[in-house]
């Protein structure tokens, strides 16, 4: 997506709490065993890691940090019931607002941040996406009063103490039927 952006849209997006996913020039790699190691020492209860005798806790501050995401401002709330279809569909609309001769720098930037909302932030494997992030991304110049840091934080622990009750879960499982096969 990035190879796609003019100097202008970049410009513009530099001016957002979320500049830095203009530094992302390759896609990312997950190292699933290192993600299947931190569920296994997820603590659920205090939102933290266990490490031999010890608890580390993962705060908004690091999400703030490993993102580099405000980390103050007003708590965005989400009404996670309105959805609608997302995907490659966004970046065909990049693609073409870039190559029409309408140089709509705002609404590019809106669709972009969305894009980095769906695909880095809060990412799903779902083809849905929470429409309300639209009123959000409506003025760009008031994206730096939210917490956005808090909110991947939330959805972070979310889904890592979602990971690690399937994961229980499957190992549950597997050990019932290994009983049952003896």
């Amino acid at each position: 997506m990035n190879g796609l952006i003019m100097e202008n849209h970049c410009a513009r997006i530099g001016e957002t709490l979320f500049k830095r996913c203009l530094y992302i020039q390759k896609p990312m790699h997950i190292c699933n065993l290192l993600i299947l190691e931190l569920l296994k020492r997820w603590l659920s209860v205090s939102h933290s890691f266990r490490l031999m005798q010890h608890s580390i806790p993962l705060t908004t501050g690091d999400t703030c940090l490993g993102l580099g995401l405000g980390v103050g401002g007003v708590e965005a709330q989400f009404d996670t019931n309105v959805c609608g279809l997302v995907g490659s569909v966004m970046i065909e609309m990049m693609k073409c607002m870039i190559e029409s001769n309408v140089d709509d720098v705002e609404n590019f930037c809106h669709l972009y941040i969305l894009v980095c909302f769906v695909v880095l932030y809060i990412p799903s494997n779902s083809k849905t996406v929470c429409n309300i992030l639209c009123s959000f991304l409506y003025n760009l110049y008031s994206l730096s009063k939210y917490n956005w840091a808090k909110v991947v934080h939330s959805y972070l622990v979310n889904n890592l103490s979602l990971g690690l009750f399937v994961l229980d879960r499957d190992i549950l499982f597997s050990r019932i039927l290994s009983w049952s096969n003896v």
